[in-house]
C-alpha cells in the first residue's frame, strides 16, 4: 500500500476491503498491511540513517496514519477485523525509530503491530526489546532468523535489498542471531495466543533453483520450535 502518498487513500481501503472479505470467510480476524516503499528505501534498507533524513516528511506521516486509520475503521465496520503493521525493510516504517513512531501516533483500538523478528533485525531494532516495549501492540509475529555475516554486508557495503536476500541475509531459525528463547519466553509472559508464522525468504537463481531447500528449511526450523516448547 501506498501508506505515504494521501492520494492513494481510496485505493488502499478498496484493497484492504477486498482482501478482508476474503479473509474473513476463513475466520480470519485481522489484515496485515504494509507500506510499499520506494526505490530509494529499498537501495538503503538496513542502513537507514538515525537521524530520519530519510524517512517520511511529516506530510507524509499524517497521509499514512491517516490511511491507516480509515483503512482500520473501514475493516472493523464492515467485517469487524482489525489491522496489523508489517514494519518491512525498504519501506518507511523500518527502523525502531518509525515503529515507535507509528505505534505512539495510532489508535491502539484500530492499528497494532506485526513483529517480524527478522525485519526489525535487518532495520537496526532489537525484537526482544520491541516486544518488551511495545508487547501490547504486538498481536500477529513472523519468526526469521537473520545470517550475521550477511547483515555485516549489509552494514559494510552499498548492497541493495533484494541482493541481500538472494545472498540468503535469512536462515533457518536458530542458526542465525535472533534470541528466540527470549523473545518466546517474553512473548508467553504477556499472554500472547495469537498466530506465530515461521519465515525464511528464499531468492531462485536465474534457472529457477532455491538453496537451500525450502522442505529441508521448513523441518529444521520446525524442529527447532519444537525444541522450544512451540
Amino acid at each position: 500500500m501506498r501508506l505515504f502518498d494521501a492520494g492513494a487513500r481510496k485505493e488502499c481501503v478498496d484493497a484492504a476491503i477486498a482482501v478482508g472479505r476474503l479473509l474473513a470467510t476463513r475466520g480470519v480476524d485481522e489484515v496485515i498491511c504494509a507500506d510499499d516503499g520506494t526505490p530509494e528505501r529499498k537501495a538503503i534498507a538496513g542502513r537507514v540513517p538515525a537521524d530520519g533524513s530519510k524517512g517520511l516528511t511529516a506530510e507524509g506521516w499524517k497521509a499514512a496514519l491517516g490511511t491507516l486509520a480509515e483503512v482500520a475503521k473501514a475493516l472493523r465496520n464492515e467485517l469487524g477485523m482489525s489491522v496489523v503493521v508489517h514494519h518491512h525493510a525498504g519501506t518507511y516504517f523500518e527502523t525502531r525509530a518509525e515503529i515507535d513512531r507509528l505505534l505512539a501516533e495510532s489508535d491502539p483500538a484500530l492499528v497494532n503491530l506485526l513483529l517480524d523478528t527478522g525485519h526489525a533485525v535487518y532495520g537496526g531494532a532489537d525484537p526482544l526489546d520491541v516486544v518488551k516495549t511495545h508487547g501490547k501492540r504486538v498481536t500477529y509475529v513472523h519468526y526469521k532468523d537473520v545470517d550475521p555475516k550477511v547483515l555485516t554486508r549489509v552494514r559494510d557495503t552499498d548492497i541493495h535489498m533484494d541482493d541481500a536476500w538472494k545472498a540468503g541475509v535469512f536462515c533457518e531459525l536458530g542458526k542465525g542471531m535472533v534470541d528466540f528463547p527470549a523473545i518466546t519466553t517474553e512473548l508467553k509472559k504477556l499472554g500472547y495466543a495469537g498466530w506465530v508464522i515461521v519465515e525464511q525468504d528464499v531468492v531462485p537463481d536465474d534457472q529457477g533453483n532455491l538453496s537451500p531447500d525450502p522442505f529441508h528449511s521448513a523441518k529444521a526450523s520446525r524442529a527447532y520450535l519444537q525444541g522450544l516448547g512451540l
